[in-house]
């Protein structure tokens, strides 16, 4: 059985993914902030697996690594995200603790995410990584394929748009896609 992992969940496009992926007959790893999700996911028919998860946590990313360590991974979504209120002035900047709380979900986390389930990914048949917001990237795309490279030192495949949107009816703007460094293909959506 085809397996995703899902960031993100709790509504939106992860809750959205994660029921499509489960109406396909997947197994679902369904990531959400807030405990109050539970209710939400179990209402998904399917194979699906509540799961909470701050994915700024270091530590706690890592033991559900470990939790799932025998499960392999073939579709990963990085998709957990949040955005800051905008702030006074005319640049409307928020504060400096709330801009690096952002950017610590929303650049680093997925990274973080990516790594920690890296030896699951590489495990599975598919082998895909997709990365669903550039919301808070503190750098460019071709920045953000060096440091998946470097994680992954090619043994993971981040699959063109088309690719893996056809496993799903869920339409999405495709901000940035087929992005390619190296020969190896990254999705922006």
């Amino acid at each position: 059985m085809t397996t995703v992992l899902i960031t993100g969940c709790d509504y939106g496009i992860g809750y959205e993914f994660a029921r499509q992926y489960a109406e396909a007959g997947y197994r679902v790893h369904a990531i959400c902030l807030e405990a109050a999700s539970r209710e939400k996911i179990a209402g998904i028919a399917g194979d699906v697996h509540f799961h909470v998860l701050d994915v700024s946590d270091q530590n706690a990313t890592g033991a559900l690594a470990e939790t799932l360590k025998d499960q392999p991974i073939d579709i990963l979504i990085n998709n957990a995200a949040t955005f800051a209120p905008d702030g006074p002035g005319t640049l409307k900047l928020p504060d400096i603790d709330e801009f690096m709380r952002v950017m610590k979900i929303n650049a680093a986390a997925p990274i973080y995410v990516s790594a920690a389930f890296e030896e699951h990914v590489a495990a599975s048949e598919k082998k895909m990584i997709a990365q669903t917001r550039i919301i808070g990237c503190i750098s460019t795309p071709i920045q953000h394929v060096l440091i998946y490279i470097q994680a992954f030192k090619s043994k993971v495949t981040i699959p063109p748009a088309d690719k893996l949107l056809a496993d799903t009816q869920f339409t999405v703007t495709i901000a940035r896609a087929n992005t390619q460094y190296a020969g190896v293909p990254v999705i922006w959506f």
